[in-house]
C-alpha cells in the first residue's frame, strides 16, 4: 500500500468515527493501511532515505561525504 493509499483509508476511518457521512472502509483496508504506516514509522526511524535507499544517518553523511569528493 502506498502513502497516499495509506494515508486515504485512515483519513476515510476518522472522518467516519468522527460521524462525517462517509461509508466505513472496509475491516480489511483499516488492517492493511495500519500495518503499512506502521512499516513505513520503523523504516523512518531506522534510517533516513537518500535516492530512494533507506541507511542509517551515520552512513548517510559517509554517502554524502563520498559523493561530494567524487563530484570534484
Amino acid at each position: 500500500m502506498t502513502p497516499n493509499e495509506t494515508a486515504t483509508v485512515l483519513r476515510q476511518l476518522t472522518d467516519w468515527r468522527r460521524g462525517v457521512d462517509v461509508d466505513p472502509p472496509k475491516p480489511g483496508e483499516v488492517f492493511e493501511a495500519i500495518d503499512a504506516a506502521i512499516a513505513m514509522i520503523e523504516r523512518l526511524e531506522a534510517g533516513r532515505l537518500i535516492d530512494g535507499l533507506a541507511v542509517r544517518p551515520m552512513k548517510a553523511r559517509k554517502l554524502i561525504r563520498i559523493c561530494l569528493m567524487n563530484a570534484t
